[in-house]
């Protein structure tokens, strides 16, 4: 696995490690490769929208008769 150095504030360094030791998340590593899935998968999810949005639909015409 590849290593990325990140660099937060102080603030938000503390809020991670809060997070770690109180258990309601895991280690920071892990807490930022989950942040970065979910932005992942937001951003496909928003292209498959779009896409979608893009894509000729059926139109149905009323019958007049």
């Amino acid at each position: 696995m590849a290593s990325l150095k990140v660099t937060v504030p102080d603030p938000m360094k503390e809020w991670v490690r809060a997070r770690d030791r109180d258990g309601s998340s895991q280690s920071a590593s892990g807490f930022i490769q989950m942040l970065i899935r979910r932005k992942q998968e937001e951003a496909e999810l928003i292209d498959a929208i779009r896409k979608s949005d893009e894509a000729p639909t059926a139109r149905i015409e009323p019958d007049v008769g």
